[in-house]
């Protein structure tokens, strides 16, 4: 099975040996060639929608699979019963509706050491959700397929979430560790999205700096930042362009809405720039590289 760029990617993520359950597998691509290749051995294969799951089962039995790949009718992770999986893939979906799908059934997800997730979008919030409920991202990835970046990452359990704890501390060093501003154009979107990180942000660091490092890695991945990943500075560059598009559309304009969204596209800005220093950074003495 020949895989795209982004779903390669999003392939490579998941463990050896994995048992994978697909949320909105579509046309089963990833799960078949997984087997084919042999990096897992069997598949939970779940569509919410009839067409898509039919299409996944026709391929399924051109590769020979049946036997291995299991398809489902399922609203998320609805009809998978727990036990049955320990690794799940979302991909292709809104960052909202991911947090969606796992906070539906907790439940099931006791016995998933692994979450490979590839959101669409909202990816503070993904983060975030991961650190409350006591995953570490141990993986990420970026690509860039047909113009747009993809943004991915490989979260593990390590802990029971707490309710009480900050959900953007630092995971201990032992562990096993469509686009925001898409989003977010216009003054309303922007106070939704400021409603939906409510619970991850992190403002209440009481050193600064750190809070601007827990904010960089929220929206632009802990992982990404400290592997300078090679198209980071590329994506940075994107978001920080469509920003200023933003600035200049707001121009002239002195209404409370317009100067709020104003202040917060400019905070935006400054955490690009943090982030974009960090790529730059020898993390060994906190230099410049040459």
């Amino acid at each position: 099975m020949q895989l795209s760029k982004r779903l390669r990617a999003v392939a490579d993520l998941v463990p050896d040996g994995a048992v994978l359950a697909d949320v909105g597998t579509d046309h089963a691509y990833i799960p078949i060639a997984l087997v084919e290749e042999g990096k897992i051995p069997q598949a939970l294969a779940m569509d919410i929608n009839q067409g898509p799951l039919m299409r996944a089962e026709e391929n399924i039995q051109s590769h020979g699979l049946k036997e291995k790949i299991e398809t489902r009718l399922s609203d998320g992770l609805e009809k998978m019963k727990k036990g049955e999986a320990d690794t799940v893939l979302i991909a292709g979906m809104g960052g909202l509706l991911t947090v969606r799908i796992l906070s539906a059934r907790k439940g099931v997800l006791e016995n998933c050491s692994t979450l490979v997730l590839q959101p669409q979008s909202d990816l503070p919030s993904v983060r975030g959700w991961l650190a409350k409920e006591g995953y570490a991202i141990t993986a990420e990835d970026l690509v860039l397929e047909d113009g747009k970046y993809y943004p991915m990452m490989r979260a593990q359990k390590y802990r029971k979430p707490s309710e009480t704890e900050n959900p953007c501390l630092e995971v201990p060093e032992n562990s096993t560790e469509e686009n925001t501003v898409e989003q977010s154009r216009g003054a309303g979107d922007a106070e939704n999205q400021k409603q939906q990180l409510k619970n991850v942000d992190c403002v209440f660091f009481e050193n600064k700096a750190d809070g601007e490092k827990e904010e960089q890695e929220l929206r632009y991945g802990p992982v990404l930042l400290e592997n300078k990943h090679p198209l980071l500075a590329g994506y940075l560059d994107r978001e920080e362009t469509l920003y200023r598009n933003v600035l200049v559309s707001l121009e002239g304009k002195d209404t409370k809405g317009a100067v709020a969204r104003r202040a917060e596209v400019e905070h935006e800005l400054y955490l690009i720039a943090g982030a974009r220093a960090r790529l730059y950074e020898n993390a060994s003495n906190g230099e410049k590289e040459n």
